[in-house]
């Protein structure tokens, strides 16, 4: 298992956000092993977001090549904001794993450890369709 994040201290607008995504799309479509992306991306994706205009994301990118996948599209509710801990108001910490892997639970901890609050998912690879063979690695 593979594991790569976003977030960057010196720069955090969505043009450099969005160029991390893109090394990161590449990155999961080379890797030979499952590739996982989480922590705090800053953003939210179009499906998530309480704006209409709010224009393509990292996550955006991210979700649309079909390597990656997160929680099933639908607007998020209030217990499922990671920022800030003290008052959330935003979904920017996500948890993004390959397509044939699914999360089996995921909740928002209504923890104050930093200003974000944790994210906690239990995920499993799906099984194979029936009929179909399954390649593993030497």
């Amino acid at each position: 298992m593979l594991s790569a994040s976003t977030a960057s201290r010196r720069r955090r607008d969505e043009s450099t956000r969005g160029r991390s995504g893109e090394v990161l799309s590449a990155s999961a479509a080379d890797s030979p092993v499952p590739f996982f992306c989480v922590g705090d991306f800053n953003c939210t994706p179009a499906f998530a977001s309480s704006k209409p205009d709010a224009g393509t994301t990292t996550l955006d990118t991210l979700l649309n090549t079909g390597r990656l996948k997160t929680i099933p599209p639908t607007r998020l509710t209030p217990d499922q904001f990671t920022f800030s801990s003290f008052a959330p108001t935003a979904a920017i910490d996500w948890i993004l794993t390959p397509p044939d892997w699914e999360l089996v639970t995921q909740q928002v901890l209504d923890i104050q450890l930093s200003d974000h609050r944790p994210v906690f998912a239990e995920v499993r690879k799906q099984p194979a369709p029936a009929g179909k063979a399954v390649l593993t690695p030497p």
